[in-house]
């Protein structure tokens, strides 16, 4: 099985767990991983497959919902995997601020269900 990831940019989810992420889990089998986990959270969430209306065309400000709702969650993934090299509470803070982000994009895509805009480019 190949995967790749079809919104979710793990080079964002990198940068959102920031420097003192564990160097295994920012390399590219995992973040690879965690991406195509995320986005099929995000798909199940939202009721619908994003992945194929994504490679279908979506407008770019829809695409850069996805990517950041998708980016999110791939970065606390990475904070969750060894969070003991970041300093005192800064992983825990970190994962509550990606975390609203997430939810935020999350409750924005299913109200954005039917929405005209979301197809057009």
């Amino acid at each position: 099985m190949v995967w790749a990831c079809t919104y979710a940019v793990q080079a964002e989810g990198v940068r959102k767990a920031g420097a003192f992420a564990n160097a295994t889990a920012t390399a590219a089998a995992y973040t690879l991983a965690y991406g195509q986990q995320a986005e099929g959270v995000i798909n199940a969430l939202t009721n619908k497959n994003w992945s194929d209306a994504f490679t279908a065309g979506l407008n770019d400000d829809v695409v850069g919902l996805l990517t950041d709702c998708a980016s999110n969650l791939v970065g606390i993934y990475i904070i969750e995997y060894d969070p003991t090299g970041y300093p005192a509470r800064t992983a825990e803070f970190m994962t509550d601020v990606l975390y609203t982000g997430f939810w935020r994009d999350i409750k924005i895509l299913q109200s954005m269900q039917g929405a005209t805009f979301v197809g057009q480019a």
